[in-house]
Protein backbone atom coordinates (compact mmCIF):
# COMPACT_ATOMS: atom_id res chain seq x y z
CA UNK A 1 0.00 0.00 0.00
CA UNK A 2 1.23 3.57 -0.80
CA UNK A 3 1.80 6.06 1.64
CA UNK A 4 -1.27 9.15 1.94
CA UNK A 5 0.06 11.63 -0.23
CA UNK A 6 -0.65 15.23 2.06
CA UNK A 7 0.48 17.56 -0.73
CA UNK A 8 -1.00 20.61 -1.48
CA UNK A 9 -3.29 20.34 -4.57
CA UNK A 10 -1.94 23.25 -7.15
CA UNK A 11 -3.99 26.28 -7.66
CA UNK A 12 -7.29 25.39 -9.63
CA UNK A 13 -8.17 28.98 -10.10
CA UNK A 14 -6.89 32.47 -9.91
CA UNK A 15 -8.36 34.80 -7.49
CA UNK A 16 -8.83 38.66 -8.59
CA UNK A 17 -9.50 40.89 -5.69
CA UNK A 18 -10.35 44.36 -5.19
CA UNK A 19 -7.08 46.72 -4.19
CA UNK A 20 -9.16 47.73 -0.88
CA UNK A 21 -9.07 44.72 0.16
CA UNK A 22 -5.41 44.06 -0.88
CA UNK A 23 -4.75 47.16 0.76
CA UNK A 24 -6.94 46.07 4.17
CA UNK A 25 -4.33 42.54 4.39
CA UNK A 26 -1.13 44.46 3.90
CA UNK A 27 -2.00 47.11 6.73
CA UNK A 28 -2.58 44.32 8.96
CA UNK A 29 0.78 42.69 8.02
CA UNK A 30 2.25 46.27 8.91
CA UNK A 31 0.51 46.12 11.95
CA UNK A 32 1.65 42.35 13.07
CA UNK A 33 5.05 43.54 11.72
CA UNK A 34 5.14 46.52 14.10
CA UNK A 35 3.71 44.40 17.30
CA UNK A 36 6.25 42.10 16.75
CA UNK A 37 8.98 44.29 16.47
CA UNK A 38 7.60 46.40 19.62
CA UNK A 39 7.15 42.44 21.55
CA UNK A 40 11.04 42.01 20.59
CA UNK A 41 11.67 45.10 22.35
CA UNK A 42 10.59 45.07 24.70
CA UNK A 43 12.22 43.36 28.35
CA UNK A 44 10.66 39.69 29.29
CA UNK A 45 7.68 40.40 31.69
CA UNK A 46 5.14 43.14 31.43
CA UNK A 47 6.19 44.77 34.81
CA UNK A 48 9.52 45.35 33.37
CA UNK A 49 8.17 47.61 30.29
CA UNK A 50 8.65 51.04 29.92
CA UNK A 51 5.11 53.40 30.89
CA UNK A 52 2.89 53.83 27.53
CA UNK A 53 4.47 50.24 26.23
CA UNK A 54 1.36 48.24 27.13
CA UNK A 55 -0.94 50.85 25.51
CA UNK A 56 0.95 50.98 22.25
CA UNK A 57 0.34 46.64 22.70
CA UNK A 58 -3.08 46.75 23.16
CA UNK A 59 -3.74 49.60 20.47
CA UNK A 60 -1.66 47.19 17.70
CA UNK A 61 -4.08 44.11 19.24
CA UNK A 62 -6.80 46.60 18.63
CA UNK A 63 -5.94 47.61 15.17
CA UNK A 64 -5.28 44.00 14.04
CA UNK A 65 -8.56 43.15 15.23
CA UNK A 66 -10.82 45.97 13.48
CA UNK A 67 -8.62 45.03 10.38
CA UNK A 68 -9.51 41.29 10.38
CA UNK A 69 -13.01 42.05 11.23
CA UNK A 70 -13.11 44.51 7.62
CA UNK A 71 -11.29 41.72 6.06
CA UNK A 72 -13.33 38.88 6.51
CA UNK A 73 -16.57 41.01 6.72
CA UNK A 74 -15.48 42.62 3.05
CA UNK A 75 -18.57 42.52 0.03
CA UNK A 76 -16.11 40.70 -2.19
CA UNK A 77 -16.34 37.44 -0.09
CA UNK A 78 -19.83 37.02 -1.14
CA UNK A 79 -19.10 36.31 -4.47
CA UNK A 80 -17.05 33.70 -3.97
CA UNK A 81 -18.24 30.35 -3.84
CA UNK A 82 -17.65 28.43 -0.22
CA UNK A 83 -15.41 25.94 -1.48
CA UNK A 84 -12.80 28.40 -2.42
CA UNK A 85 -12.71 30.50 0.39
CA UNK A 86 -10.30 28.49 2.14
CA UNK A 87 -7.88 28.75 -0.64
CA UNK A 88 -8.90 32.53 -2.13
CA UNK A 89 -7.89 33.57 1.79
CA UNK A 90 -4.67 32.30 1.27
CA UNK A 91 -4.42 33.23 -2.03
CA UNK A 92 -5.05 37.43 -0.53
CA UNK A 93 -2.41 36.88 2.02
CA UNK A 94 -0.24 36.13 -0.55
CA UNK A 95 -0.63 38.38 -3.37
CA UNK A 96 -0.96 40.78 -0.30
CA UNK A 97 2.95 40.36 0.52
Amino acid sequence: MGTYDRAVPPKTKPFAFPESLLELQRHFFAAERELSELYASLPTGTEHWPEGAQDRVNGLLEQQRQLAERIQGDEHWASVPTEDLVEARSDLKQQAE
